[in-house]
């Protein structure tokens, strides 16, 4: 990981180094096989097609998903049956981008539309239920302005749709630049609260305070198993209010993955951000991240 120690030496003496010696590493770096190169060939392909549809986040079905310390306490007296949430469900995610306008006025712009929904099953209750999904459309700019890093930015939605004193919703703008560092890329996603709507304001005024203002994404792909990481809001909090994701997929058979999660810390799902909770899946995916 030359990147992120060359990260920390870099602080101290910026001045020194100046921004042509980081370029210059990390186009060296750049230089090598990335692992990111697989998936940016299969978007290539698909573009060409104008009702291509592109796999965008991870792409999961999770039949055995246990939170260890369930948020009880928000349901209560909120659900038909007298019976809390089953801390054993079923999870999954579904992800997906459409291109909108490649090479916009004759630059190496593209402008996407992408979706995420994720959903928290109590497929094991007497009576099965949905007792969570977040909805979250958005939409961004993308391109490649130097050889080592792609930046793209844009507007994002994410609500539960649940209205009323179950509401929960937030609205970003956000920037996000990868780094493809050979068999590792980083991601590093600042985002800025905007246009707050009254029922934000109202049951998720303290969001942020959460869920931080961006994430970092370290994911390793070598051969065909991918690791990924996902820290945010863990600096910002003090340690006191972050969140921790790992994930691992290995092929299993045709583009099915055999894939495992690992959770700990505030925002598991909108409903849960600002409780802390600690959670293991296991499962198949279609993608993930690289």
């Amino acid at each position: 990981m030359r990147f992120l120690l060359l990260l920390f030496l870099a602080l101290p003496a910026r001045a020194e180094l100046g921004f042509e010696s980081i370029k210059k590493e990390l186009q060296q770096l750049s230089s090598k096989p990335q692992a990111i190169e697989e998936r940016l060939k299969d978007e290539s392909g698909l573009e060409s097609n104008p009702f291509g549809i592109e796999l965008y986040r991870p792409n999961y079905l999770l039949p055995y998903y246990h939170t260890g310390s369930a948020y009880e306490e928000v349901y209560s007296n909120r659900l038909i049956s007298d019976e809390p949430p089953k801390r054993n469900e079923f999870v999954a995610q579904l992800s997906f981008k459409v291109p909108l306008w490649k090479d916009m006025f004759g630059k190496p712009i593209k402008l996407s539309a992408a979706y995420t929904q994720i959903m928290f099953w109590q497929l094991y209750s007497a009576s099965p239920y949905f007792r969570e999904t977040n909805y979250e459309p958005e939409i961004f700019l993308s391109g490649k302005p130097y050889d080592f890093f792609i930046c793209s930015g844009g507007l994002v939605h994410q609500s539960n749709g649940r209205g009323g004193l179950m509401e929960r919703s937030w609205n970003r703008a956000y920037l996000d630049a990868l780094f493809p560092l050979g068999d590792w890329t980083l991601s590093v996603k600042p985002w800025a609260l905007i246009d707050q709507a009254d029922s934000s304001d109202l049951h998720n005024d303290d969001i942020a305070h959460y869920l931080g203002y961006g994430e970092l994404l370290l994911v390793y792909k070598k051969r065909k198993a991918e690791f990924s990481m996902m820290a945010r809001n863990i600096l910002e909090s003090g340690l006191s209010h972050g969140a921790l994701r790992l994930g691992a997929s290995y092929p299993i058979r045709g583009r099915f993955r055999a894939y495992a999660v690992f959770f700990n810390g505030y925002g598991q799902s909108l409903i849960e951000y600002n409780h802390t909770t600690t959670s293991v899946g296991l499962g198949v995916a279609l993608n993930d991240w690289m």
